[in-house]
């Protein structure tokens, strides 16, 4: 019986399918080898999550505590209360962590419950000497602490912590009011290289997950929420990631997978409705910035992946059309718009059936034209049919669209099973 962890028997066994069907192992040796790695006794880890709740707990409580109780208590005491409570989580985290016979999941619980008080001592070690510090600045020395011990200790709860902080910095570093991408861009990149850099140390699904989400959710916002241009180039860039990412680490291709195509999608989606004014906003040289970043990508990976040179060149053009004409002339953006996104769509499938045999790209694809369809039918008959008649008529329309869906998805999985 393997001793691997559910999250290594599953890079095993993914490994051991891609040599069967390549045919480097016989299919009763790939059976017997998957054998030896049962995922299906994997168990949610319970214990650690109490653990990691617990800390969370202690730590709330702690500074709950003594925030009521400030005023009355001593400089020293509190500089030894803050420096002995960081100190002391930390020293009983890293022993009960690494040394045999003692409880890691305990330790890692100790050490996330030492950034907890490390987060709260840099406001507090201020407060205490009148020193003027900035959520941006404080922010970013607690994600930098956490990435620190994160690393040292290769602890997962520390890392998640350490992404969802970066992320706060990158929302609190950019100036709203500005509506200006340009002068972020470093922000931008060191957030995003560093923490997936963080999650291909550990190989983390949970910290790719958390980087991705932040990076999008900030792009989407940055120019509007009707400006669907930075996220369709943001989109672009992670499909292709993802591409090389399912070469070179499999365990980390899903979070790839979905956010760069449902990031793409919905960015074209967007840009089928009427309330779609990219141009209002968007400056030429932060599109062009965005632009070259994303052929960037592009281009290494067709670089590095070869095999997929054919898929770069794709979203290449899709980059370049949703650019031109989706960025800066917005009389065409709601025709392109439309026609671009029924031709991703239908790239998504193929490339899904096809090119890399993924179930979920496919799943993805056939949802968002389910929702097209709901859209253009909202866009073309809200205003020109009876209310009663166009909830009937709807309601009817969903139910044979959806079973129509539902057959044809079953179908092509079946056929792209077999």
């Amino acid at each position: 019986m393997s001793k691997l962890s559910a999250k290594h028997q599953k890079i095993v066994v993914g490994e051991i399918k891609r040599w069967q069907q390549e045919g480097s192992v016989e299919e009763e040796l790939a059976k017997q080898l998957i054998s030896q790695y049962p995922l299906s006794s994997s168990k949610p880890n319970i214990s650690q999550a109490l653990s990691v709740v617990g800390a969370v707990l202690v730590g709330l409580g702690a500074i709950l505590f003594m925030a009521a109780n400030w005023q009355q208590i001593p400089a020293i005491v509190k500089l030894l209360a803050i420096f002995g409570a960081v100190d002391l989580t930390h020293y009983f985290g890293w022993k009960l962590r690494f040394e045999p016979g003692k409880q890691p999941k305990m330790g890692a619980a100790l050490l996330l419950l030492g950034s907890l008080f490390y987060g709260a001592a840099i406001w507090l070690v201020a407060q205490i000497f009148n020193l003027e510090v900035n959520f941006s600045g404080g922010i970013l020395l607690w994600a930098l602490g956490t990435l620190a011990t994160a690393l040292a200790t290769s602890t997962l709860p520390l890392a998640c912590t350490a992404a969802i902080l970066g992320g706060m910095w990158l929302f609190a570093n950019y100036t709203w009011e500005a509506r200006q991408f340009l002068p972020f861009v470093p922000s931008l990149l060191a957030y995003t290289g560093t923490a997936l850099a963080l999650a291909y140390h550990l190989k983390s699904r949970a910290v790719t997950w958390i980087t991705l989400a932040f990076s999008g959710v900030w792009m989407l916002s940055i120019l509007g929420p009707f400006n669907s241009v930075p996220l369709l180039l943001f989109g672009l860039s992670v499909t292709a990631a993802f591409f090389y990412v399912r070469e070179r680490q499999p365990i980390l291709e899903q979070p790839f997978l979905y956010t760069g195509v449902i990031s793409t999608l919905t960015s074209l989606l967007i840009a089928t409705v009427n309330n779609f004014h990219s141009s209002e906003y968007i400056r030429m040289p932060d599109l062009g910035t965005l632009l070259a970043l994303c052929l960037t990508i592009l281009g290494v990976v067709a670089w590095r992946v070869p095999k997929f040179k054919e898929e770069m060149i794709a979203c290449a053009g899709f980059a370049l059309i949703g650019s031109l004409i989706l960025g800066a002339a917005p009389e065409y953006a709601r025709l392109v718009g439309n026609i671009a996104l029924l031709t991703a769509i239908g790239a998504f499938i193929y490339t899904g059936l096809t090119r890399i045999q993924s179930a979920g790209m496919v799943n993805v694809a056939i949802v968002f034209f389910v929702i097209d369809i709901i859209a253009r039918y909202f866009d073309v008959f809200y205003t020109l049919m009876n209310r009663s008649i166009f909830f009937v008529v709807g309601g009817i329309l969903l139910m044979i669209v959806g079973a129509a869906t539902e057959k044809g998805r079953r179908t092509i999985l079946e056929g792209m099973h077999s």
